[in-house]
């Protein structure tokens, strides 16, 4: 663990290790906090992981030894290109956008896909299928991304962006795995990525939150500016659990 940091973060997903997941970042801090294993100072607390990364800040808020909100401050993901077109099977062309907030994204319009935002199975074969095509058609070595991840990691996005009553924007979007697996849960970098792809392109300001909406229904907020990112969740300790090594006998 580095000087400043509390713990080393490890990030481990179905399709292999990464430097850094914005998800577990939140979580695990909200978990540190609410169960007494870092100590928790008046007003916001700042919570400092040592990742593959680098250092990840996390600032929360507590309430009653509860989490109310949990806040990652970061570097803007870079917009390595705006709507590139791909060729996509039967459907033509598609638009998508490249985005790296630290692993490689494509952001892109599922109805364009062909995928329905309630349909898992549509979601998978479109997501899968649009990352595939990508790595053929713009391979990571070409973008500098080869190290990061294997894959590109896919974001479909439906509808564009609705308006809150609180002034603030959302929009519905599913993360899609390189093996077609469609997450239940926002991604963290996902939802930074769909956020810096809708400000590189005129569609969110910089002083509007964006919530990004799960087809299971969760979410997570993204603030992105010419330099700088926030992503923003509620995460909730749901229950503890020792988890114990078995030995052969």
């Amino acid at each position: 663990v580095g000087e400043n940091a509390v713990r080393t973060l490890v990030v481990g997903t179905q399709a292999g290790y990464v430097p850094l997941a914005g998800t577990p970042l939140l979580s695990s801090a909200a978990a540190l906090l609410e169960t007494g294993q870092v100590p928790v100072t008046s007003g916001e607390t700042e919570v400092i992981f040592d990742t593959g990364a680098g250092e990840a800040r996390v600032v929360a808020r507590m309430h009653d030894g509860r989490c109310e909100r949990v806040r990652w401050d970061t570097f803007r993901p870079s917009v390595i290109e705006k709507d590139r077109s791909f060729s996509y099977g039967d459907r033509g062309v598609v638009s998508a956008s490249i985005i790296s907030p630290g692993l490689p994204f494509l952001v892109a319009d599922g109805d364009q896909c062909g995928a329905s935002f309630l349909d898992s199975e549509s979601l998978g074969h479109a997501g899968s299928l649009l990352g595939s095509v990508g790595k053929k058609q713009l391979p990571l070595k070409e973008i500098g991304l080869e190290h990061a991840f294997s894959d590109y990691i896919v974001m479909l996005t439906f509808g564009g962006i609705n308006e809150m009553q609180n002034g603030d924007v959302e929009i519905r979007a599913a993360c899609i795995m390189p093996d077609g697996s469609v997450s239940r849960m926002p991604s963290g970098l996902g939802t930074l990525s769909v956020a810096a792809s809708l400000h590189a392109s005129g569609h969110l300001a910089s002083d509007k939150m964006l919530t990004v909406r799960t087809p299971a229904g969760f979410e997570l907020g993204a603030k992105i500016t010419d330099t700088s990112a926030e992503l923003h969740g509620k995460p909730q300790l749901v229950a503890m659990t020792t988890l114990v090594a078995s030995r052969s006998p």
